[in-house]
């Protein structure tokens, strides 16, 4: 009753239980309404809460809860905007789920590489780095640095656009070819 009167109902209640089963394990006079009640403060309004939940249901537990707070906290004492912090925790909780100590270190990774707090590609910039290993990274690196870029044009184009590190190598590799290869020949 409590999901379908905060707009979470038929399919997708179904859905939402289906990926995290354990949620039903969750208390939800001790969790699940104090957290839903908590990333409302923060996010506005129930729809923004839904939104944030159908993307990753793990933010709603208790331990997981405390995480979230402890890296909004942190974004929060680094002058990183609220509205920014609110759009990416509706939009990939999943971020905020990360280890106080990796989400501190990747913050300060972006803040080395020259990403300005102020902006929405700081955000993009984490979301990056908590959706890869510093493994992944590396090997994402080596395919750009085969088509001759060094670690500053790399970086350079992390910090326009964050996603060109997120994407597989092969898709990295395929869009290179055709640059290079394909769409510069035919000019």
């Amino acid at each position: 009753m409590f999901f379908k009167s905060k707009g979470l109902y038929g399919v997708d209640l179904a859905n939402f239980i289906s990926i995290n089963p354990t949620i039903l394990k969750q208390s939800f006079n001790k969790d699940i309404i104090p957290s839903f009640d908590i990333f409302k403060s923060i996010v506005q309004s129930d729809q923004n809460v839904i939104k944030m939940i159908k993307r990753n249901s793990w933010v709603l537990c208790s331990n997981q809860l405390k995480r979230v707070m402890v890296n909004l906290e942190f974004l929060r004492n680094q002058g990183v905007p609220h509205t920014n912090i609110c759009k990416y925790l509706i939009d990939q909780p999943r971020a905020f789920l990360e280890n106080a100590n990796r989400f501190k270190e990747i913050v300060e990774k972006l803040q080395d590489m020259g990403f300005n707090h102020l902006q929405t590609t700081f955000l993009k910039g984490i979301v990056g780095f908590t959706a890869m290993s510093e493994a992944n990274w590396k090997n994402k690196m080596d395919v750009y640095k085969r088509w001759g870029w060094s670690e500053d044009h790399i970086q350079t184009a992390f910090r326009k656009n964050p996603q060109c590190m997120t994407v597989s190598e092969k898709k990295i590799m395929a869009v290179m070819n055709f640059l290079v290869n394909k769409w510069v020949t035919s000019l």
